[in-house]
């Protein structure tokens, strides 16, 4: 929620700068800076703004490193193809499909969103529900592999990294 006491020239500023932005992603994504393409984009992340304010209100993340939540995504990447490599694999030998529950000990919402955003990501998983802090992981094991086993290193790492953007973990409440 935004503080009332919040100068309304803040919160235009506010809106401009996530207006500005999402049309950048726009017109990257369509690999068009045409006129016609930015006006779209324009139009798309104004209504974006609205549906989102309307329909998700979000508290504020607070206390993330913001930088070193963006250099992670490095290690995000190369778990995705060394995953991607695995599956390939897995495929072809005929993998085996477990439902297993995982309990994640992130304190922070927005964390845990992006734990299972990036649990997604990654080939062979998917996260199938969310309960506070445990997960249902849906996912494909090479024959007589269990999930858990073959999921608990790299999701620790991932816990791990994302634990290190809070920058005061014993107050992570976002």
């Amino acid at each position: 929620m935004k503080n009332s006491t919040e100068k309304p020239t803040s919160r235009l500023q506010d809106y401009v700068f996530k207006l500005a932005l999402l049309s950048i992603v726009w017109v990257v994504l369509m690999e068009s800076a045409a006129p016609l393409h930015v006006l779209i984009g324009l139009v798309i992340s104004m209504l974006t703004l609205l549906f989102v304010k309307r329909t998700l209100p979000f508290e504020p993340v607070t206390n993330i490193k913001w930088l070193r939540f963006a250099f992670i995504h490095g290690v995000l990447i190369t778990e995705i193809y060394k995953a991607g490599f695995a599956m390939i694999k897995r495929v072809f030998l005929g993998g085996e499909v477990h439902m297993v529950p995982y309990t994640i000990e992130l304190d922070s919402r927005f964390l845990s969103t992006i734990f299972c955003a990036w649990m997604t990501l990654t080939p062979g998983t998917i996260v199938t529900e969310i309960d506070g802090s445990r997960l249902t992981v849906l996912g494909m094991t090479a024959p007589g592999d269990h999930l858990l086993e073959a999921m608990e290193p790299g999701a620790t790492d991932m816990v791990k990294l994302l634990r290190s953007c809070i920058i005061n973990p014993d107050s992570a409440t976002a």
